[in-house]
């Protein structure tokens, strides 16, 4: 059947399967009832009771754990300095890496499912989370992600290119065991993406990433731009089609090289590039992202369950701001270069539409001014503007590198392949991290690196430094 408001042509397609029920052999009947004639009400089968099967209660669902819970006596489980994640705690962190994605990473439902499946399966006491301060100078960490486009990369993976990818590099520099697992972002899906990893490698996740958000390229990472090597690089697929680039000369090289590989392979990949020493993830990796994201859904869970404003409770964690409270009037959206290219319109609410709990923040927005926010994978930045969204009439609040994110009414964030017309939506800013501050940083990850001529325009609030989950309640 066609789609409506979407910017090309797109169809659903679903599939039925029509037959006879197949009835699994472990399942017995129930004991049949009393007879009433025949034999003078004697039990079927001779008065042995059958085998009572448990049946699983449909009306809980299986994939929201933190509903059982108090979420405000909730404690983590960490012992020694290892934090083992639990079922509610990827719940949390879900919801709280989709916050920091700014519309990129990939869509976080799909991985979270995939570390909850991993966890159930063996995964406990195996997926775990360790401090950047636990690591030695010279431990080996290996990191890996997601690659392509967001807009399809849910669609057609396998569930082992990462480790396949991570497998390739290794294989090349004659590693055959490393210490940890570090996030190349925490935004998005990829923020968690290295949860089933954990348990197939049996390694900790080191609390942090290379970006404290989402970016597009391979190259957007504190350690490429503090000089770290990124080759040799991996990329690989669902089918096991695996290319890797040795040597390139610079950083934006190696991105056209992975780039071009990941159109022919679909945009659907993983990559994994050059392992680091310990002593480079503590020195430029961007510190307690995993923490960050956890304290960030607990708070968007815990002001749901309140009925209280969920932007709000975001801003007690980290210190932001809310840029705009509107609606989705208008989605152009393509594919440029390999990437989600494009840009979404929001229109003010009206006045019966602003008596919604949802946008009962205490910071206050324009309402008779429409905004814009163009996209490449993730935000760029946010301007306000007239109807149309002409470039004459654009006045620029909030740029790369600072987090821009568009939360639906559910406090979970909307990245920019799920945008559709009639959303009701808050769009916030959050601070980069000082990492992103430097000359030689905002080259790169800032409006300079997509280039756009403008000034990089910032959130009037500091970076708050994230807390960590380990010191909190390691105690």
């Amino acid at each position: 059947m066609p789609l409506q408001y979407m910017s090309q042509e797109t169809i659903r397609v679903q599939v039925r399967a029509v037959g006879k029920l197949a009835v699994p052999e472990a399942l017995v009947p129930c004991p049949r009832a009393a007879s009433v004639d025949g034999d003078g009400g004697q039990e079927a089968d001779d008065g042995v009771e059958a085998i009572k099967v448990s049946v699983p209660n449909a009306l809980e669902p299986t994939t929201k754990p933190t509903l059982g819970i108090d979420l405000s006596s909730y404690r983590p489980d960490v012992r020694h300095g290892v934090w083992y994640v639990s079922e509610v705690d990827l719940e949390l962190m879900a919801t709280g890496c989709g916050v920091l994605g700014t519309g990129g990473g990939g869509p976080t439902y799909y991985e979270y499912l995939k570390g909850l499946n991993a966890l159930r399966a063996g995964g406990k006491g195996k997926m775990r989370v360790i401090s950047p301060k636990a690591l030695k100078d010279n431990d080996i960490v290996c990191s890996g992600a997601w690659y392509g486009r967001p807009s399809v990369i849910k669609r057609t993976s396998g569930g082992n290119e990462i480790i396949d990818s991570i497998d390739a590099v290794n294989r090349i520099r004659g590693i055959e065991a490393f210490s940890a697992l570090f996030l190349d972002e925490i935004g998005g899906g990829n923020g968690m993406s290295a949860f089933p990893n954990s348990v197939h490698y049996d390694l900790p996740i080191v609390d942090g990433d290379s970006m404290g958000r989402a970016y597009p390229t391979l190259y957007h990472t504190t350690f490429s731009v503090y000089g770290y090597p990124l080759v040799p690089c991996a990329i690989s697929d669902a089918a096991g089609n695996v290319s890797v680039a040795l040597s390139t000369d610079t950083p934006v090289r190696l991105e056209k090289l992975i780039r071009t590989t990941a159109v022919e392979l679909g945009l659907t990949c993983a990559s994994s590039t050059n392992p680091l020493p310990g002593s480079a993830i503590k020195a430029h990796g961007v510190p307690n992202t995993l923490s960050q994201a956890w304290y960030l859904g607990r708070a968007v869970h815990l002001a749901k369950r309140t009925k209280g404003s969920y932007v709000d409770a975001i801003f007690d964690v980290c210190a932001g701001k809310l840029l705009f409270s509107g609606k989705i009037t208008d989605v152009r959206r393509y594919i440029g270069g390999g990437y989600t290219m494009g840009a979404v319109m929001l229109a003010p609410l009206s006045h019966e539409e602003r008596e919604s709990p949802i946008n009962a923040s205490r910071q206050q927005v324009p309402m008779d001014k429409y905004m814009i926010i163009p996209f490449q994978n993730e935000f760029l930045y946010a301007a306000y503007c007239d109807q149309e969204g002409s470039e004459a009439s654009q006045q620029v609040v909030c740029t790369v590198p600072n987090l821009i994110s568009i939360l639906g009414q559910d406090g979970e964030a909307i990245g920019s392949q799920d945008l559709r017309y009639g959303l009701r939506v808050n769009v916030i800013a959050l601070p980069a991290h000082p990492l992103w501050r430097t000359p030689e940083a905002l080259k790169v990850g800032g409006p300079d690196g997509f280039g756009l001529k403008m000034a990089e325009v910032g959130v009037d609030n500091d970076f708050t430094e994230a807390r960590s989950v380990i010191d909190e309640f390691g105690a």
